[in-house]
């Protein structure tokens, strides 16, 4: 039976993160003949008929903990349904559901457990690690990583031995993406898409921008994202130091690729990524990025960007000004990217990599 169940904490939203791998997994898969059903434990799900349009059925449990009564009893629910609708793996996002399945589906299911690791484990307290160790990671059969530097956290932070861990790539839509370089426009753009949390580290970039008044022309630093609890501080810095007429706020955006397609410039600044989906969208696009230089990032683009210390925003604004002068390094720059992402970061290949697990996976049930 080709029928899978992903389990995730949150689904919020399709806009970024997680949740785009999945909807990009679930529909890679149904489109090869697999049938995909999503469990979500957690949040509510805006896109849930995005989601259906595409013949992939998602459950809303949203409980409030996912280690409590409350869990218990969805498990019980949950083992009559899974026995029934006879999945052959589960798949599943986030702490919560990786523990939720281990403790409470395992003992039932005899299928194929895959735990999905997709960042650093930035968030981690203390105990976390030990869960993994010791409750989780005997319970599952396979975990996939996104990059060979979640990999490598993973064995050494939480004991694993090498050949239980698998890198798969997250993939980008290529055809959503236009790798021509930018014609006309009357400012210079700077484009930064990410979520406005403190690891994504806005404010440093806000005070690169502070630098650059006044040694560019006419400029604008576009940030799109959900509010995550820093938004306001940053609203308040720009109003502070006068970034009015160089900065702008876009909330929430589903248009990323026109966005993309209108940017002299993309950023990426964030303390901690596993793989950034902005990244690759970027590189799909055909911009020039300039990212942290974090392990994650020099992964991602090898030699296709311009890697800054995330913590100098002298750095940040000195790299900036040297591609606003030089717009053949730009063009350059973004065509090398979009090379090296329709070389290695297609959802073509990642869907392939994943189907070819689980039949691997089916053939050795």
């Amino acid at each position: 039976m080709k029928r899978i169940l992903l389990i995730t904490d949150n689904l919020d939203a399709v806009s970024g993160g997680a949740e785009k791998q999945i909807y990009l997994l679930a529909t890679g898969l149904v489109q090869r003949g697999w049938e995909v059903e999503i469990l979500v434990l957690q949040s509510n799900c805006r896109d849930q008929g995005l989601f259906e349009r595409e013949r992939i059925r998602v459950f809303v449990e949203n409980i409030r903990r996912v280690y409590s009564f409350q869990g218990y009893r969805l498990a019980y629910k949950w083992r009559e349904i899974i026995s029934r609708r006879r999945y052959c793996a589960v798949f599943t996002y986030h702490f919560g559901s990786d523990l939720w399945a281990s403790i409470f589906l395992r003992p039932d299911f005899s299928g194929l457990i895959v735990s999905m690791r997709r960042d650093d484990g930035f968030w981690m307290r203390p105990y976390h690690p030990w869960v993994y160790r010791y409750v989780i990671h005997p319970r599952v059969d396979l975990i996939c990583a996104v990059s060979d530097h979640v990999k490598e956290g993973i064995i050494s932070r939480e004991g694993v031995k090498e050949e239980k861990v698998r890198v798969i790539y997250n993939g980008v839509e290529l055809n959503r993406f236009t790798p021509q370089p930018k014609v006309g426009g009357n400012e210079f753009i700077l484009l930064y898409v990410a979520n406005f949390s403190s690891v994504k580290n806005h404010i440093t970039l806000l005070e690169a921008v502070r630098r650059l008044k006044g040694k560019m022309g006419r400029f604008k630093l576009l940030l799109a994202g959900r509010d995550k609890g820093e938004e306001g501080r940053l609203r308040g810095f720009v109003q502070r130091y006068g970034l009015e007429n160089e900065v702008e706020f876009l909330g929430e955006r589903r248009d990323i690729p026109g966005l993309i397609e209108s940017a002299d410039v993309c950023l990426q600044v964030s303390l901690s990524e596993g793989m950034s989906n902005t990244l690759l969208e970027y590189m799909a696009g055909a911009r020039p990025v300039v990212a942290s230089d974090i392990v994650s990032n020099r992964e991602v683009l090898s030699e296709t960007g311009v890697l800054v210390d995330p913590n100098d925003p002298e750095e940040i604004a000195s790299v900036i000004l040297d591609l606003y002068l030089s717009p053949e390094q730009r063009r350059e720059i973004g065509l090398l990217a979009r090379k090296r992402v329709e070389e290695f970061f297609s959802v073509d290949r990642m869907i392939d990599e994943y189907e070819s697990l689980l039949k691997e996976a089916i053939c050795e049930m």
